[in-house]
């Protein structure tokens, strides 16, 4: 990733693993969290016995955010990813950025955008012939903005046949209704967490982490 010029910036960190899991919980759960600036302090259990590791940040919209498995380098290993970082230039993240989310990236920007501009041509375009307003509402925030397309084609393109000066009865008339996409949202934000999670524990990338912060 630095070598291919993606890394946007970087922080030493400590992982913890919560091995409590819940019903709606992925196989695993990992916490990240911002240590000392100090890689030393870090390196020598000054505050922190955590695991430490180098986390860092690659403009993708898919794993911005990468961490080293901590099982694996070493303190001496650590040291040397984030002299070259430190080398290369990249900037140090402030541990705001854990909080307050990842740094701006173009693909990520533009994904947000296009999120906000389908929502509103839902609320105030033109009235949706195949689903209702909060039907194509429920579904545009799903996982990996799927119904953002299947609105485009279905309402857009490729629009239901009307015939010039159709009068519509109040209502749902015909339509899919709100509560269809509600029901249709939950199933897909399930389904496609639980698909998520499982092409991350196939995938066998190692030593990176691939995490959303």
């Amino acid at each position: 990733d630095l070598a291919q010029g993606r890394v946007t910036s970087y922080r030493v960190v400590t992982v913890e693993e919560d091995g409590r899991r819940g019903p709606a919980s992925g196989p695993y759960r990992v916490n990240v969290y911002p240590a000392a600036a100090d890689l030393s302090e870090v390196v020598e259990g000054e505050g922190d016995d955590r695991p430490v590791t180098v986390a860092y940040w690659v403009d993708s919209p898919v794993a911005a955010l990468r961490v080293l498995d901590p099982d694996e380098p070493s303190s001496d290993t650590t040291a040397e990813v984030v002299d070259g970082f430190r080398a290369a230039g990249m900037p140090e993240a402030s541990a705001g950025a854990f909080f307050r989310g990842l740094p701006a990236n173009g693909a990520y920007n533009a994904a947000s955008v296009l999120l906000v501009a389908t929502t509103l041509v839902v609320i105030l375009g033109p009235r949706p012939r195949r689903g209702t307003r909060w039907f194509w509402f429920w579904l545009i925030g799903g996982p990996l903005a799927v119904a953002v397309p299947v609105f485009a084609v279905a309402e857009l393109l490729r629009p239901k046949y009307e015939a010039e000066g159709t009068v519509h009865p109040p209502g749902v008339a015909g339509r899919w209704s709100g509560l269809a996409g509600w029901v249709v949202g939950v199933a897909l934000s399930l389904g496609g967490g639980w698909a998520l999670s499982a092409l991350s524990a196939l995938s066998g990338v190692a030593p990176i982490w691939f995490l959303r912060g």
